[in-house]
């Protein structure tokens, strides 16, 4: 859930590939964050500047501070040919 100024802007599950989320305009930030993250983990982010980048499409401002809530359900790690 992505939040600014007390509004939520941004509420999804959704299942995507680490390096493609821009695709479906996850902010760097939290896509980075991810790469962190262990199963079933919540975290609170606060992302400014160039972490936002993303939140744009939803009418955000460019290098604005927002706020996302994320858990991190499941992963697969997918092996490298």
């Amino acid at each position: 859930k992505g939040t600014y100024q007390n509004q939520v802007f941004d509420e999804r599950t959704l299942s995507f590939t680490i390096g493609e989320g821009f695709l479906q305009n996850i902010p760097e930030g939290v896509e980075h964050a991810l790469t962190k993250m262990t199963k079933n983990e919540h975290a609170q982010l606060k992302l400014k500047s160039k972490a936002t980048a993303g939140v744009e499409k939803f009418n955000i401002p460019a290098n604005t501070p927002v706020q996302y809530d994320v858990t991190l359900i499941n992963f697969e790690k997918v092996r490298e040919s």
